[in-house]
């Protein structure tokens, strides 16, 4: 029975692995901000960075799996009326006095890469109406000490340039390389620390106009001269080169920082909205974090009665599924919270690769922890198997009845009969005084 489990759960994600598509990139909210802060290279005690979200800081080693940047790489951004601003700091000592007056492509540099999209292709290069990746490139050499770019001084050297339908090369058109960016950097090596603000205004995204390109050979999403609007989205990478080596946000990391494949989305967003039930840890984005977070709670034995997401006075289960099933609109099952519970959900458990591992409460959500009691097992997919929404698409608004089980390669059936054998009393005295 054990070895017909494991080989159904072998099976299916091989079949599956194969229909899988690209996962969408990371979501980053940018809030909108009436405030601006001062591109000083210092942050203040006031609230000027206050209202910015979470910091994105699960930097890895570019072109590498699992190698962490080890520096504490992190980055937030708010945007107004007349642009976007940007904050990067990390942990790191390593500074030289390099890049003041010429860019040094091979010492510590940051490196941006905005795609306005404003042709809405996926910048995979995978969909039909793909024609290839468009982007500004921002890169910043990081000096030791102070540096600024201001109308008054320059003190470090940056290198730009906009690209359609390629990686790099100036095929923008005329532009204006960023004329009105401002930017200041505060690099310490007695501290270990650096911090970069850069504000770059709207009105030089400009590198081409709607009539540069003939639209039946080519496509324009670079042209973006105006603040964006609640909403919109934008496509980023963002780097930074440690001497040679780079370092560079998203979980499954490209090769170079400027690569097809984004790091992200930049969605922008009013910031001014109240704080979402569904938003457990109040980060200001629904996700996995706050699932975790929640069942957390439920699993301890005084929970705050803040978890008390469905008013009943009571911290339990009934709060998780009402997360799932009320709040979030999904499914039992849908680790990465598109919506829908199906074959790249399985796939995305697996790959993580805790099934079973042996390794006491180090699973979440998106690693198969359904049940919530923070392992990835057999009583995940029962649960999941029990809400019934494998391959039913969205889950239907307002209508949580369990629907008809649909089985998949015989996964369900097989994991339940484990799941009955290895609660039997024999099977359990076998283990036991085997």
């Amino acid at each position: 029975m054990n070895c017909l489990v494991r080989s159904s759960l072998l099976l299916l994600i091989l079949v599956v692995g194969s229909s899988v598509s690209a996962q969408e990139p990371p979501r980053f909210l940018v809030n909108y901000t009436s405030a601006p802060p001062v591109i000083d290279g210092m942050v203040s005690s006031s609230s000027e960075w206050a209202n910015a979200s979470e910091f994105a800081d699960a930097w890895s080693v570019l072109g590498s799996s699992d190698e962490l940047d080890d520096s504490n790489s992190r980055f937030t951004a708010l945007w107004s009326d007349d642009g976007l601003y940007f904050l990067y700091q990390t942990n790191y000592g390593g500074w030289l006095d390099q890049g003041r007056d010429q860019f040094v492509s091979s010492y510590e540099s940051l490196n941006l890469y905005l795609d306005p999209n404003t042709d809405h292709e996926s910048n995979f290069g995978s969909e039909p109406t793909d024609t290839g990746v468009d982007g500004y490139r921002l890169s910043m050499n990081m000096p030791e000490g102070s540096s600024v770019i201001s109308f008054q001084a320059r003190t470090m050297a940056v290198s730009t340039d906009a690209h359609v339908n390629a990686l790099f090369g100036n095929q923008g058109g005329p532009w204006s390389n960023f004329a009105n960016m401002e930017a200041a950097q505060t690099n310490l090596v007695d501290d270990s620390e650096g911090l970069v603000e850069l504000f770059l205004p709207w009105d030089n995204f400009d590198a081409t106009s709607p009539d540069f390109f003939i639209p039946a050979i080519d496509d324009t999403g670079l042209y973006h001269p105006d603040a964006p609007g609640v909403g919109d989205e934008w496509f980023f990478n963002v780097a930074r080169i440690r001497r040679n080596v780079r370092h560079g946000l998203g979980s499954n990391p490209s090769s170079t920082f400027a690569a097809a494949r984004p790091h992200g989305i930049l969605e922008f967003v009013d910031g001014l909205s109240p704080v979402l039930d569904c938003d457990v840890n109040q980060d200001s984005i629904c996700n996995a974090s706050d699932i975790d977070l929640l069942s957390a709670a439920v699993r301890n034995e005084n929970p705050s009665p803040e978890f008390d997401l469905n008013s009943d006075g009571l911290v339990n289960d009934a709060d998780r599924i009402y997360w799932i099933q009320d709040l979030m609109n999904t499914w039992v099952g849908d680790a990465n919270l598109d919506g829908e519970f199906s074959s790249s959900d399985l796939v995305e458990v697996f790959v993580a690769g805790q099934y079973e591992d042996g390794v006491g409460e180090n699973s979440g959500w998106a690693q198969g922890d359904w049940s919530g009691d923070a392992e990835f097992d057999t009583n995940d997919f029962v649960v999941a198997f029990q809400d019934g929404g494998f391959e039913l698409g969205p889950r239907p608004v307002a209508a949580h009845t369990v629907p008809e089980p649909r089985l998949s390669l015989l996964l369900w059936t097989a994991l339940l009969l484990r799941a009955v054998w290895r609660r039997t009393p024999m099977n359990h005295q076998r283990r036991t005084t085997a």
